[in-house]
């Protein structure tokens, strides 16, 4: 996966005057004291003045704003640090090998306040807003019309996939981000968009980075919650899988089991579920299940990702190291996006199993599904992908885009054959780089992608 991050901001290079906001959607204000209220000002060590717009997220270390230039936020932090001290954690911060990824970095300290100014980008809002109508607050209906409306099943897939793929380019480099949780990851605020930001660098270090790093509790890992200085790969990998679960099924795998449904906020079963000592709404003994499901768990979820949410909410709650790492369920969720069914009527999608849509019932059409692996192990394809009404794009995730030959198409490399359905199967073109033996799929009868002239793939169509 490749990733396009915009050129840090130069701070004298900053308007004056105020521009558009971030968000063109009012956020409510804090009522923390702590906290400022939207419109104020704040200063900053570059002797620019910001003045705030709405919330982009809040938590408990404090609160992001938009300002009034678009490509500025601002974070406001709750506690006694002093100016010295966000100098040093932001030093720290710019040391990392992280400045070619969507990450806003922050480049400058606030005075009146403690805090600091970050780059960002327009349009964007935090991915809890993927899930903050859960099942349990509304009718069935509703729940179903509102997930559909902002993306459905396949944009949250989508964007989870690009999140585990940064997460695990993060780790790859010897870094932790250790508060992973819906507020701290930006999604395009468009229905259809896939493009995703990490804020609230301030909780990144090195693995081997003693200090301690706050965490916010549902998404902490037991471990980490528990000693604040044991942020690792693995608690990054169990944050990582609460929220892809959550938004995925719109259900929080331990807090929205019965065991703490039914007992009062703040209790006993809500402690006990953040030191891990309670199952998860998917175990297989049911004692901590739920019923507020938004669809039968087997249209939201594959079976190999419910593998991994199982090996990480069972094992992996008190052992790290059973956890799943973010490069395995990146791989899961890219490969649950391509094999996705989708209704021709109404364009929604779901995982295999029934016969027709579940929300316009109209019957399912059955979509050709392309293999790629080598003509020798048919047995192993590399890759599957569902060829619907729209079409489908092979890109590097199946391994088809050539190193030499990418392209960029938001940030991502662009994709390198374009599979269609056709009368008679499934038609093929190939982009730069990329030469297909023959133009057409029509059985198992393999065809050859060839990849900067060097090496070849086979392509071939498969019942799944």
């Amino acid at each position: 996966m490749n990733f396009h991050a915009p050129e840090p901001v130069d701070a004298r290079t900053l308007p004056d005057n105020p521009g558009r906001t971030l968000s063109d959607s009012s956020s409510p204000e804090s009522l923390d004291p702590e906290i400022p209220a939207f419109d104020e000002q704040v200063t900053d060590t570059e002797h620019r003045i910001h003045r705030l717009g709405p919330i982009l997220a809040e938590g408990g270390q404090g609160a992001v704003y938009s300002t009034s230039v678009a490509e500025v936020a601002v974070k406001l932090l709750r506690g006694g640090q002093s100016e010295t001290e966000v100098a040093e954690t932001i030093g720290s911060v710019s040391r990392l090998p992280i400045r070619d990824l969507p990450i806003a970095m922050p480049y400058s300290v606030t005075r009146e306040r403690p805090g600091y100014v970050m780059t960002m980008v327009r349009g964007m809002e935090p991915v809890g807003h993927l899930r903050k109508h859960s099942p349990r607050s509304l009718a069935l209906t509703t729940s179903l019309e509102w997930y559909e409306r902002t993306g459905g099943l396949r944009r949250r897939i989508a964007v989870l996939a690009r999140i585990a793929d940064l997460l695990a380019v993060l780790h790859a480099r010897g870094v932790v981000y250790g508060d992973l949780n819906p507020n701290n990851v930006m999604v395009s605020a468009d229905a259809v968009g896939h493009e995703i930001w990490l804020i609230d660098t301030d909780n990144m270090k090195f693995a081997d980075d003693p200090r301690s790093t706050p965490y916010t509790p549902g998404y902490a890992a037991p471990e980490h919650a528990a000693f604040p200085h044991l942020a690792s790969f693995e608690s990054d990998a169990f944050s990582l899988l609460i929220v892809a679960f959550e938004t995925i099924t719109g259900l929080r795998p331990f807090l929205d089991g019965r065991q703490v449904a039914e007992t009062r906020p703040g209790g006993q079963a809500e402690l006990d579920a953040y030191q891990g000592l309670l199952p998860s709404v998917i175990d297989p003994h049911a004692s901590n299940s739920s019923e507020y499901w938004l669809l039968d768990r087997q249209l939201l979820l594959s079976p190999r990702l419910l593998e991994l949410f199982e090996q990480g909410f069972g094992a992996g709650r008190t052992d790290p190291h059973s956890r799943p790492a973010a490069a395995e369920l990146a791989r899961a969720l890219w490969e649950t996006l391509d094999l996705l069914c989708e209704c021709i009527s109404c364009g929604f999608a779901w995982w295999e199993g029934p016969a027709a849509c579940p929300t316009c019932h109209e019957p399912v059409v059955e979509a050709p599904v392309v293999a790629a692996g080598t003509r020798s192990d048919r047995a192993a394809p590399i890759w599957r992908g569902r060829v619907g009404t729209a079409g489908l794009d092979v890109s590097r995730r199946a391994l088809l885009v050539p190193a030499a030959s990418q392209r960029r198409r938001n940030g991502l490399a662009a994709p390198a054959v374009r599979l269609s359905p056709s009368r008679n199967g499934v038609e093929l073109e190939g982009a730069d780089g990329v030469t297909v033996a023959g133009r057409e799929l029509a059985g198992r009868d393999a065809i050859e992608v060839t990849i900067d002239g060097r090496w070849g793939l086979d392509l071939w169509l498969e019942s799944v």
